[in-house]
């Protein structure tokens, strides 16, 4: 049995029978189909392989040679043997294990440094506010001298660094 690249199922002989002209019509109306679906995905490669399919067909044809067919089966996964399986499953298992154990030890490294963070944060709260009395104090301080030493006659600015 060959298949077209219509997708019927016919002998070779009956490929051999159809005219040029029907079989360009059939390899036409699948290019057409070929060509919506690759609009509806927006992917050229369908067509291209279409297209190629074609010309390699009408080129054999046209040589007198018989309509080439190409199968492509998916690959088949090969039957594990029951002491593989048990390996593959104790390979998850011990992936699965180790992938929450990485989860977790993220997650600790994570809510740490968000503790270390919120203690830093606060901490650095906690120095600006003595930054703001110290420099309130300073500030008094610098008040009480220069009403001192302004009443003497000696200047603020010589004895007092800025």
């Amino acid at each position: 049995m060959a298949e077209t690249l219509l997708g019927t199922k016919m002998d070779s002989a009956d490929s051999k029978a159809l005219s040029p002209a029907v079989l360009e019509e059939v390899e036409t109306e699948k290019l057409n189909k070929v060509f919506l679906i690759s609009v509806q995905e927006g992917d050229p490669l369908p067509l291209i392989k279409e297209e190629l399919k074609y010309f390699i067909q009408s080129r054999r044809l046209a040589d007198g040679k018989e309509e080439l067919n190409v199968y492509f089966h998916p690959p088949q996964k090969p039957q594990l043997e029951e002491e593989d399986k048990t390996k593959l499953k104790k390979r998850r298992e011990q992936n699965r294990n180790a992938a929450q154990r990485f989860r977790n030890k993220r997650k600790t490294k994570k809510e740490s440094k968000e503790q270390e963070l919120d203690f830093l944060n606060s901490r650095n709260n906690e120095l600006r506010s003595q930054v703001e009395d110290l420099e309130r104090e300073v500030h008094i301080y610098r008040q009480y001298m220069c009403r001192g030493f302004s009443q003497d006659g000696i200047h603020i600015d010589n004895v007092l660094p800025k």
